[in-house]
C-alpha cells in the first residue's frame, strides 16, 4: 500500500507492506501499527523497505474513543 508521510513541511510517498487488506480508502487518514524500516542492498539497488503489522482508519479509532468517553 502506498502512504503519504507528512512532516517538517515535506511529504513523501512510501510503499508499506502489510498482511491482508487494510480496508481503507484513498485519501483517508490512517494509523500504522508496528512500522519497521529495513535498509537493503540487492544487486546494486539500495533503498529502504517498510513493513507494518496493521494499517487502519484513524477516523475509526477516533469514533471508538468518543464512544468510550461518552
Amino acid at each position: 500500500m502506498q502512504l503519504v508521510a507528512l512532516g517538517d513541511g515535506d511529504a513523501e510517498v512510501i510503499r508499506v507492506s502489510t498482511t491482508g487488506d487494510p480496508g481503507v480508502g484513498q485519501g483517508e487518514m490512517v494509523a500504522v501499527d508496528g512500522l519497521t524500516a529495513q535498509a537493503y542492498d540487492f544487486e546494486g539497488k539500495t533503498g529502504v523497505a517498510f513493513r507494518c503489522q496493521a494499517i487502519r482508519s484513524s477516523s475509526a479509532r477516533s469514533a471508538g474513543s468518543e464512544k468510550a468517553a461518552a
